[in-house]
């Protein structure tokens, strides 16, 4: 942007003032996700660091709004799209344990669904013309459609009916966790470790961390683990 003829905000300024924040308060938000994790289920701490995990979440999606408008990164705006949304609908399946799902509950996993559908028809498109980095959007963006469209049928099954609530919520938080630690990965690994390929830092905490969070969903929805 300029103002009479003098350039006063470039992307890199952007960078600059927003990337320190975006990256402090990340990874105090990656802290408090994992500290909830190994917390006492339902105990005091276990609820302060998930509200310090959705909180933060909240605000490192707010400080990357300046620098992914700048930088025009489509990846790491898709990236941050799925942790939100996974924070936020983790957060409402426990407010939603004992209650039915609202309509804006619903009308979220849709929305969810159709952005997911469109991410990955822009990663196929991508993959065709040759793009690595296009596998990524396309499995980003199928797992977030088949995320939605789970969360979906979840809020509107009656509560007698649906899959245990715990089992949900780990899995929703999990993704969270998981797609905000690939968000800080990319974006860190690429600038100090760039000879490693950019697809690695996309896929790998996806290839490693997912199965536990499968297992550990499916012990709960098997009864094996009290909630």
């Amino acid at each position: 942007m300029t103002a009479w003829g003098q350039e006063v905000w470039s992307p890199e300024d952007a960078r600059t003032l927003f990337l320190p924040i975006h990256g402090s308060i990340g990874v105090a938000t990656l802290i408090g996700g994992f500290g909830a994790l190994i917390a006492k289920k339902g105990g005091a701490a276990h609820v302060w660091l998930g509200r310090l995990f959705a909180g933060g979440m909240a605000l490192v999606i707010l400080a990357a709004i300046p620098v992914l408008v700048a930088t025009e990164n489509l990846f790491l705006t898709g990236m941050g799209t799925f942790a939100g949304y996974m924070t936020w609908t983790g957060w409402r399946i426990a407010r939603a344990k004992n209650t039915a799902g609202t309509a804006g509950d619903q009308a979220v996993s849709v929305a969810m669904m159709v952005v997911g559908l469109a991410f990955a028809a822009y990663g196929a498109l991508a993959l065709a013309r040759g793009a690595s980095l296009g596998i990524v959007a396309l499995a980003m963006g199928l797992g977030a459609a088949a995320f939605g469209r789970k969360h979906w049928r979840w809020f509107r099954a009656p509560v007698g009916e649906r899959a245990p609530w715990v089992a949900e919520h780990l899995g929703s938080i999990g993704g969270g966790l998981i797609a905000g630690l690939t968000a800080f990965g990319a974006a860190a690994g690429t600038n100090y470790l760039p000879q490693v390929p950019e697809p690695v830092y996309w896929l790998a905490p996806v290839v490693v961390l997912s199965p536990l969070f499968q297992v550990a969903s499916a012990g709960y929805r098997r009864g094996r683990t009290s909630a």
